[in-house]
């Protein structure tokens, strides 16, 4: 899903943009009370499952503020 919009202001231009994502995010195992994901285990490999696989929710918003002013 994204959004943008732009306006002209004191000789240039404002435009923003706004993007979300919302979808399945990092693998993990189901471990005792909370789900862990198997990136939290180790930094450099990954780890075999222990567990249930699970795919967490993952959401990414982002957002840009741009100010363009043209030289003539």
């Amino acid at each position: 899903m994204s959004i943008g919009f732009g306006f002209d202001v004191l000789g240039g231009r404002v435009k923003y943009l706004g993007l979300a994502d919302f979808g399945t995010g990092r693998p993990g195992v189901i471990a005792g009370w909370t789900n862990r994901t198997a990136f939290d285990a180790a930094m450099d490999f990954l780890v075999a499952p222990s567990g249930s696989i699970v795919l967490d929710d993952a959401v990414t918003i982002s957002h840009q503020i741009s100010f363009i002013v043209e030289f003539n």
